[in-house]
C-alpha cells in the first residue's frame, strides 16, 4: 500500500466532505431557510448534514492511522 497516495487520497476526500458539512450547517442554520422549508426537507437535510459528519470523523481517523505508519 502505498501510504503517500493513501495520505492524499483522504485529504481530498476529507476537503470534500468538509465542505459538504459546512453547506448544510449554513442552510439549517438559516433561519430564512428553516423557516419557508418544508419539514421533509429539513430532516433530510438533517440528515446529510449527520452522515457527513460522521463520514468526516472516519475519514480524519484513518488519515490519522495512515500519518503514524509513515
Amino acid at each position: 500500500m502505498n501510504v503517500e497516495a493513501q495520505g492524499k487520497r483522504l485529504s481530498k476526500e476529507i476537503a470534500k466532505v468538509g465542505k459538504d458539512v459546512a453547506m448544510f450547517s449554513g442552510k439549517i442554520s438559516n433561519e430564512k431557510f428553516v423557516a419557508n422549508a418544508p419539514p421533509r426537507i429539513l430532516e433530510k437535510d438533517r440528515g446529510k448534514l449527520r452522515d457527513a459528519e460522521e463520514k468526516l470523523g472516519i475519514l480524519q481517523q484513518s488519515l490519522e492511522k495512515i500519518r503514524a505508519l509513515k
